[in-house]
Parts: structure tokens; sequence; C-alpha cells
């Protein structure tokens, strides 16, 4: 595990390319094994911060609107959330995309020139359509003008698992740090009426910033699973086509449908990816699953059969978050000092579609 950016040299002093993904011809240390072993894909997290700031809500305060029949500690203890947080109306997801960035930056010693490219991964798409909330969060930083690529990714509450895929395998063929960042404003889409939604959702961002990798730091395994289901997902309808504004709504969906779609698509993900590894699942040292609320992240340590204390719950401090939940997981682990060299990080998450993405990373 590295905090710092590994130097390059010049064009012609650098090593062969090292092979990044595919099944190669070595086989597993197992006896009696035949599983191929994949290429590990070198690149190591050099830095994670958060945006920190918003409102700090508590669930007795939402409880009291929306519900305002049911015992709130109750209800509370059953969501396995205490409090979220919200952005103020005049905080922009590129703001607190940039803040986030900034902080993850601070962390790797790194500057912002340093970036090759911004990821940013949103499920509610950020403060515009057009342009991609990236730009704007590159402007932010001071890169305005920067020979530099930004994206935005569009994959629902997986889209971290796919930035930070795509940034891995980037840094393996040199390209520069890279800056995945994780942001989601759910308090703009949400209302009381629509209790279900408004009791779980919170704000959140995070930065992850990958760098190439100075030593044996690198994504080991890999696995997706998409589960197409329509009209038994949680959809946000296009303003542009309604003509009115859209908000998230869970009441026409049953919960039982919703939670199996989600723990079928994500245990087959983890599956993948830790096949990948070649490892099993009690070999892996920290397990960091999507966290909706506190029930499903009792389901999904249950179903993956992971015990609580490779586990580093957020779900309690900051709500349902979405896309942001595993990399406030990955941030609050690296900053307790629990993560050590060597070890070996499942991450995975789970997000309407439904979509499923699992990574496994050596530290």
């Amino acid at each position: 595990m590295s905090n710092r950016a590994h130097p390059g040299g010049p064009p012609g002093d650098d090593p062969p390319l090292p092979s990044t993904e595919g099944p190669t011809k070595e086989q597993s240390d197992e006896p009696g094994s035949d599983r191929p072993r994949f290429a590990a894909v070198r690149a190591s997290i050099a830095g994670t911060g958060r945006w920190e700031g918003g409102r700090k809500v508590t669930s007795r305060e939402v409880l009291a609107t929306a519900m305002p029949d049911r015992d709130p500690q109750r209800m509370a203890d059953r969501l396995g959330i205490e409090h979220r947080y919200w952005a103020p109306d005049e905080v922009s997801v590129a703001e607190m995309g940039a803040d986030a960035v900034r902080a993850a930056l601070a962390d790797a010693s790194l500057p912002a020139t340093s970036l090759s490219r911004i990821i940013v991964a949103c499920s509610t798409g950020g403060d515009l359509l057009i342009p991609g909330a990236s730009v704007d969060v590159a402007d932010r930083l001071g890169l305005g003008q920067a020979a530099i690529d930004t994206f935005d990714v569009a994959n629902s509450c997986a889209g971290f698992m796919s930035g930070f895929d795509m940034a891995a395998r980037a840094v393996a063929t040199r390209a520069g740090p890279i800056a995945i960042v994780a942001v989601e404003q759910f308090s703009r889409f949400i209302r009381p009426d629509e209790p279900r939604c408004y009791v779980i959702f919170g704000d959140a961002a995070v930065a992850t910033v990958l760098a190439p990798s100075p030593g044996d730091e690198a994504l080991v395994g890999w696995g997706f699973k998409i589960v197409a289901a329509p009209g038994e997902r949680i959809e946000v309808a296009h303003g542009g086509r309604t003509g009115r504004r859209e908000f998230i709504d869970f009441a026409d969906l049953s919960s039982d449908a919703l939670t199996e779609q989600a723990l079928g698509a994500l245990t087959d993900a983890v599956q993948t990816a830790v096949a990948r590894a070649d490892l099993e699942l009690g070999r892996i040292d920290w397990v960091l699953p999507h966290q909706p609320n506190g029930e499903m992240l009792g389901h999904f340590a249950r179903r993956l059969g992971v015990e609580s204390a490779r586990m580093v719950p957020i779900v309690n401090d900051f709500g349902s978050v979405g896309v942001a939940a595993v990399p406030l997981s990955l941030d609050r682990l690296r900053r307790s000092g629990r993560l050590r060299p060597g070890q070996h990080v499942l991450m995975a998450s789970v997000g309407s579609g439904t979509v499923a993405g699992a990574l496994v990373y050596r530290a």
C-alpha cells in the first residue's frame, strides 16, 4: 500500500509493459486445482478522501416528518441509520466532488496537476445533463485548461466499481494518477410523501486516487453481473421526457423482490471476482459491501458468510449513499490504520438495473 505515486523515467528507459488482464497458463498453487490464474492489474490506492460538510440530519427528525405515527427509535434501530448528511441547496455535486478529490490528493501527497484523468460516478447524474460533472470537478481543481481526460460513469450504485476497474487498467498501462469520485446528492430526489426513500438517503462524496504500483499492490480479481428487470427496479425518470421534476419512488416495488435480486447479483459478482483472484472468500481480509441500510448490510453478510469483524460499516453514520458507500468504507478502513500491506480487500456493490460489481484489491 503506497501513499505516493511511482516516479516514471524517460520513455526510452521504460520496462516492457506488464500484462494487465486475461488468463495465463500458470495454474493455482492449490493441489489438484486447474483454475487459471488471472494476471494482476498493477495499480495502487495512493490516497482517499471525502467531502466533510452538509447538515447532520437524525433519523428521529426524518421519521417525525415522514412517518409521524411510528416509534422513531424503533424505526431507527430497524433501519440501522442514526443520522445522515444533506448538502445545502447552494452546494453542487461538482463542489462536493472537488472537495473529496482535494482530500484524497492530500492523503496521497500529490498535486492536482499530477492527475491524468478524473472519473465521476453519480447515480443521479450530477448537476447538469451536459456537460458531465467531471468537467466541473476538474475546473474547480484548477484543471480547467489541463491536458487531462474527464468523464462520468452512470451505472447506479455500482458506478464506483466500474470506475475503479477502468482506472486501474489505465494506470497499469502507464497512465498517470487517476481520481475516481463517487458522489451523491440524493436529498434532491426524495420527499416526505414517499417515506421509504425519505428516511434512508443521505448525501456524500468520496474520492480514491490510483497511481502506478511501487510494490505488490494490484487489482487481482473482478466480476460484474447484470440482471435486466424492467418494471422491477428502482427508477428515476428523465425530466426532459416527462416534463416534470422527478423523484426516487419505491412505493410500487416489493422489498422482498428487490432484496433477492440484489443478493443474487451481488453474490454472482463476488464469486467471479474471488475466483479470478485465485482466493477463497474466507481468505479475504476485508469485505466492503454495499450498504443501503442496516438490514440489507446484514443480508449481504449472511449471504456471503462474512462475519462483522471483517466489514467496515458506515450506514449508521451516513445513511444510504448509493455509489459512495463502498469508497466511504474504504476511506474509513485506510484511515483507521488497520489495512496492512499484502492484505486483500473485497469491494462489492449492487444497484438498480440490476447491476453488480465486485473487485479484489491487494494492498
